[in-house]
Formats: C-alpha cells, sequence, structure tokens
C-alpha cells in the first residue's frame, strides 16, 4: 500500500516538474521573442529617425543655399609604360586599348568621388556634383599624366588628387531651389506613415505623433507660399520631435543627446534668418551642455580628442555670434554640422 502511494505521488509530482519546465520553456521562448521584435521594431525606428534627420538638415541647408562638402577626392589613372607603340598600336589612343583608363575622364571621377564632410550623404550614395571646374581641372591633368614622355611602359598606376570646393555661403542673395526642397519633403511624407505607425507600436502616444503631421502641414504651406523664414521654423519644429521619441524609447544616452545637440544648433540656425541673437545664444548654450554630455561618454583618448575639438568648434560659433552677422554665423554652423554629420 505504502510503495503505491509512493508511486503516486511520485508520478504527481513527475507530472508537475514536467509542466513546469514545459510553461518556463515556453514563457522564455516567447520572451525572447518579444525581445527579439522589439529590439527590431527599435532598430527600424532608428533608421527611420536617422531618415528624418538627414532629410530635414538637408533641406533647412539648401533654404539657404548652403552646402557641407568641402572637398572631393578624384582618382585618375597614369600610364607609366617606356613603349609609345603601345599607344599607336591601340588605334593611336591609349585610352582605347585601356578601359580603365578611358574611364578616368568625367564619367569615372563622378563614380569615385567622395564626400569629406557629409558622412550622412556619402552613406545614402549622395552625390554632390557641384564643381563643374574642378572636374575639368582634373581631367586636364589626368589627361597630361596620361600623355606625358616619361610615362610610356605600359604599365598604369593611380594616383588621387584633393580638390577643394569653394565653400562660400549664399544666403539672402540668392532664391532657393525650391523644386529641390519639394523633394526632399515628398520623401519625408511617403515615409511619414510608416513611421508613425512603427512609433505607436513602441509605445509614443497620439499626441506626439498628431505633431508630425501638423508640422508637415506647416512644411507644405510653406513650400507652396515660398516662405523660407516659415519653411525653417516648419522643418525645425518636426526635427524637434526626435530627440524626445529618442528620449522615450531608448536608453541610448549618446544618439539621444546627439540629436538633442543637433536640435538646438538647428534652432540657432532657423532664428538667424530673422536676427534673433539673443535666442541664438540661448540655444547655442543649451548645444554646448547637451554635447559636454557626449564627450564625457567617450570610450577611448581618440574618440575623446575628437570630441573636444567638437566641442571647441561648438564653443566658436557661441562666440561667433556676438558679431551679429548673419553669414558669418552661417559658415562657423556650416563647419560644425559638417563635423557632427561624422559621428
Amino acid at each position: 500500500m505504502k510503495k503505491n502511494l509512493f508511486k503516486i505521488i511520485t508520478a504527481i509530482l513527475s507530472i508537475i516538474f514536467v509542466i513546469l519546465a514545459i510553461t518556463l520553456i515556453t514563457m522564455k521562448v516567447i520572451n525572447g521573442k518579444e525581445k527579439e521584435d522589439k529590439d527590431l521594431l527599435m532598430s527600424k525606428i532608428t533608421d527611420e529617425l536617422s531618415f528624418i534627420d538627414y532629410n530635414i538638415i538637408d533641406a533647412m541647408n539648401k533654404l539657404n543655399n548652403i552646402s557641407v562638402t568641402r572637398y572631393k577626392v578624384y582618382t585618375k589613372t597614369i600610364n607609366s609604360g617606356d613603349d609609345s607603340s603601345n599607344s599607336k598600336s591601340a588605334g593611336g589612343n591609349s585610352n582605347k586599348g585601356n578601359p580603365e583608363t578611358s574611364e578616368s575622364g568625367s564619367g569615372k571621377q563622378s563614380s569615385s568621388e567622395e564626400n569629406s564632410g557629409d558622412s550622412s550623404s556619402s552613406e545614402k550614395g549622395q552625390s554632390s556634383g557641384d564643381s563643374s571646374s574642378s572636374g575639368s581641372e582634373n581631367k586636364s591633368s589626368g589627361g597630361s599624366s596620361q600623355n606625358s614622355p616619361g610615362n610610356s611602359n605600359g604599365n598604369s598606376e593611380k594616383e588621387t588628387d584633393l580638390t577643394l570646393v569653394n565653400s562660400l555661403t549664399e544666403t539672402d542673395e540668392k532664391e532657393p531651389d525650391w523644386d529641390t526642397i519639394t523633394n526632399i519633403y515628398e520623401n519625408i511624407l511617403s515615409t511619414s506613415p510608416t513611421t508613425q505607425l512603427d512609433l505607436k507600436k513602441a509605445g509614443i502616444d497620439n499626441e506626439h505623433l498628431e505633431n508630425i503631421n501638423i508640422h508637415l502641414n506647416g512644411i507644405a504651406q510653406s513650400i507652396l507660399n515660398k516662405d523660407k523664414n516659415s519653411c525653417l521654423v516648419n522643418l525645425y519644429n518636426l526635427y524637434s520631435n526626435i530627440p524626445t521619441y529618442m528620449e522615450i524609447l531608448s536608453s541610448d544616452e549618446y544618439t539621444t543627446n546627439l540629436y538633442s545637440t543637433k536640435m538646438e544648433i538647428l534652432n540657432a540656425y532657423s532664428l538667424a534668418n530673422s536676427n534673433k541673437w539673443m535666442e541664438i545664444t540661448n540655444s547655442i548654450k543649451s548645444a554646448t551642455e547637451k554635447f559636454e554630455k557626449i564627450v564625457s561618454s567617450a570610450k577611448n583618448q581618440k574618440e575623446k580628442n575628437n570630441l573636444d575639438k567638437i566641442y571647441a568648434m561648438i564653443k566658436n560659433l557661441e562666440s561667433t555670434v556676438a558679431l551679429n552677422n548673419k553669414n558669418i554665423f552661417y559658415m562657423q554652423y556650416k563647419s560644425v554640422m559638417q563635423e557632427i554629420s561624422n559621428l
């Protein structure tokens, strides 16, 4: 009797143990799947916010005809053979017999351009294509190298030229390219429904999401009216949502502070169009405080040195405000945003 009771108890305990084990495993799988789905959603949102970040800054810069590109790298091919008959045997033109050399003109140059300052532009495959004089100059130097008397052994080698691009700004003297700005706006508008849906899934409330549509409508109205000042303000207002979303959704303080820094600098930039220098000073000071937190989070000395350099540039931008000169401020702004875009 005792043995039967023992067997029954053992069987019951075994069943309970199996049920508990299955429950724990199921919960672990479900939790793991939920975490994976959450991570994937957050990764998608991060990319979507980065897309908005890039396009808003691009549109705001274009409203004042500002480009952050400072130089381009061109690659050209040099023939270094010593037998000129090689060229003649190729039909009197060395370029015909060498596909790589034949592409070293303007077509090859445009495909091998690299922008130093606008990392976002390079990441998204944007080409600046704004220096025809530099291109023709480089093309010419490439041709002289290929036909140089000392270069005729049939071998080829590549040489890289660093060509500076005109970095002067044009502000009120030139009307913005409203067609290009409209295209950028349409890029943002086309992705907005998906971004809003993902933000809602992640936990952003409807009140915050409604701000997106309000600002998008404001931008559209400004573009239709060709009102530069209003467009700058509305673009900035749309951008100001990004740090808010990151603060709510992410524990990544570095990225949140970086967006907050850019937000304050963009606010100052939008205010410069109206010469509101006192408010500009406050925004740059706030940007400095935000960026100090980024500097303090540096993981190694090399990173700290780079962050210290940008911090010094922001401080220099702050001192520029005292000059009350919009064009000088824009030039300093451009340098700062160029460096920040590389982070």
